[in-house]
């Protein structure tokens, strides 16, 4: 109410303010009472997120980029929800998550082929990649469908770093490889920024509703997830499936 305006009366709030209470009313029907000459700013709608332009825009990218090389799949996904808020164009975020993840792909490969199996001995891929599993994997890309188990991976989670250096420590066709890697991320990315632009926002605005459960949906949240690129995701290749079965 723009004529609103305070006055304390001694007495309490009964009949002692009525007097005040009526004087109000006539002044503001008769057009006397004073308005405000404007909204005060914490009734103003909040201001545009804004875009990222000129240095800012390059530093975004290359923090994208940097990103994917800890976290390939949530980076998309926030890339997404970045994309979705209109902060970034969805594209060039995309091309951002594309070619760090291509770069993180290269990386993988060339430890395994210039350390050879020297780099499985070595943290922290003594952690990741077994010996025993290179001459497993050497009969896979042996066969003809090699290359399809290696752009496979990409879709598969925690399966893509001892393909990668398994692939540098065979010495597969460089070419060819960095063509097939470059095509899946190509092709990956632009899906989970997707669902990320997509899903993104809904979540983030009822967010604040439920913050006192946020431990909980966060949780919930990373056991979908998990279940999600552990079990779903790997169902749809025969890769995939394979190694469920070998797990149950």
């Amino acid at each position: 109410m723009p004529q609103a305006r305070l006055i304390e009366v001694e007495g309490g709030h009964g009949v002692e303010d009525s007097h005040e209470v009526i004087r109000f009313i006539a002044s503001v029907e008769s057009g006397q009472a004073a308005k405000r000459p404007a909204p005060v700013p914490a009734a103003e709608p909040y201001p545009d997120l804004v875009v990222s332009d000129g240095a800012r825009f390059w530093i975004l990218i290359l923090i994208i980029i940097l990103c994917t090389f800890v976290a390939e799949d949530p980076t998309c996904l926030a890339a997404g929800l970045l994309a979705a808020e209109g902060i970034i164009g969805f594209w060039w975020a995309a091309l951002a998550c594309t070619v760090g993840i291509f770069i993180g792909d290269m990386v993988l490969y060339a430890l395994g082929r210039w350390l050879g199996r020297d780099a499985l001995r070595r943290a922290p891929l003594k952690w990741i990649v077994k010996e025993h599993e290179i001459d497993r994997m050497a009969g896979w890309f042996g066969s003809p469908r090699g290359m399809l188990v290696i752009v496979s991976s990409r879709f598969i989670p925690a399966s893509r770093v001892p393909t990668f250096v398994t692939a540098g420590i065979l010495r597969l066709g460089l070419p060819r490889l960095s063509m097939l890697l470059f095509t899946a991320a190509l092709v990956w990315t632009p899906v989970l920024m997707l669902l990320g632009s997509t899903l993104g926002p809904p979540f983030m605005e009822q967010f604040p509703r439920y913050k006192q459960y946020a431990m909980w949906i966060v949780l919930g949240l990373f056991a979908f997830i998990w279940f999600f690129t552990h079990w779903v995701v790997p169902a749809m290749t025969w890769r995939g499936r394979r190694e469920i079965v070998m797990k149950v």
